[in-house]
């Protein structure tokens, strides 16, 4: 009777066991199975979701850290002149990648473009216009060329009084502001090379970075 006991106690041991092992080895084998299936969606989770996900978490936060310094500055494109510009665009993208660090940029910005007006009144106007526009920038903050003698970027002002007098090149009036986390950039260039008429553009945009478990390195 104990022999029979015996028996059975350790016949109940080898399936535990064996259950027990059998358990531990499909556990394993999962977790090597979603181990190899993030190593081989990591591009998609890297160059897909983390943007997609971010885009949908922040990307508003730049646009009204934008909207909020263009209230500031009174419309920039509009006091030179540029109209509306191409539609704002938005765009949340992964910009370097190594192990498992992952770099991602969240930008709202604007281009311009506009040919000059030849009458002395629009020119008067413009040159008014950036003036005011350069004062502004100044008294928010915003950290750029002031000087008419800058190198290797110009003032606004002197920007405009250039290209409002034919010069084909001038160095570009470039202004730049951090507002926490975002940084936004105002650049106004030359865009007209004689016999072309005067023109000029402008790109306008406020940018944040996230850096998903830690900082990546780009070597």
């Amino acid at each position: 009777m104990n022999e029979n006991k015996s028996t059975a106690s350790k016949t109940t041991g080898r399936a535990a066991r064996s259950l027990f092992s059998n358990r531990w080895l499909i556990v394993v084998g999962a977790a090597v199975i979603i181990l190899a299936l993030l190593f081989l969606a990591r591009g998609w989770i890297r160059m897909t979701l983390l943007p997609g996900t971010i885009d949908v978490a922040y990307s508003n936060s730049v646009e009204r850290v934008y909207n909020k310094e263009m209230e500031k500055l009174q419309d920039p494109l509009a006091l030179l002149g540029y109209g509306k510009g191409r539609p704002p665009n938005t765009d949340c993208h992964t910009v370097v990648a190594n192990g498992v660090k992952t770099q991602v940029d969240c930008q709202y910005d604007i281009e311009a473009y506009q040919v000059i007006s030849d009458t002395p009144e629009a020119r008067q106007t413009l040159q008014a216009n950036a003036e005011k526009l350069q004062s502004l920038l100044k008294a928010n903050g915003w950290q750029g060329e002031y000087s008419n003698d800058g190198q290797p970027f110009t003032s606004l002002v002197k920007l405009v009084s250039s290209i409002t007098a034919g010069i084909d090149y001038q160095p570009d009036a470039a202004y730049e502001k951090r507002i926490g986390d975002v940084r936004c950039f105002l650049q106004n260039y030359t865009a007209f090379s004689r016999p072309d008429p005067a023109a000029m553009s402008a790109h306008i945009y406020c940018s944040r970075t996230f850096n998903v478990l830690g900082q990546p390195s780009w070597n």
